[in-house]
C-alpha cells in the first residue's frame, strides 16, 4: 500500500537544510531516494564510507552499487523491491 503524497511528513518527503545540517553535526549519515525522479540524495559522509566521488555522483541508484560487493547488491535490490512492492514493511541492510 502506497501513501498519498498528502500523507507523508514533509521531513520524509525530502530532507530540509536543519536536518541536512544537523546530520553532518552529529556524524550521521542518511541517503534520500525521492521516489518520483527515482534520484538519491546522500550526505557527504555516506558518500566516503560508500567510496564515491561526491563530485563524479549522479544520484542514480545504481552508481552506488559499483562500490557494494555483487552479493550485497542483490540482497539490497531484493529487500527494496520487497519494501516498494507492500510484502515488507521494513527496509534494513547492514553491509
Amino acid at each position: 500500500m502506497s501513501l498519498p503524497q498528502a500523507d507523508i511528513p514533509q521531513e520524509l518527503q525530502s530532507p530540509s537544510e536543519a536536518f541536512k545540517e544537523g546530520s553532518d553535526r552529529l556524524g550521521l549519515h542518511w541517503w534520500h531516494w525521492e521516489r518520483s525522479g527515482g534520484k538519491i540524495s546522500m550526505n557527504p559522509g555516506m558518500l566516503k564510507i560508500l567510496g564515491v566521488d561526491p563530485e563524479s555522483f549522479d544520484g542514480l541508484p545504481e552508481s552506488i552499487y559499483q562500490n557494494i560487493h555483487p552479493e550485497d547488491v542483490l540482497r539490497n535490490k531484493t529487500r527494496m523491491a520487497r519494501l516498494y512492492l507492500g510484502k515488507d514493511d521494513l527496509y534494513e541492510l547492514e553491509y
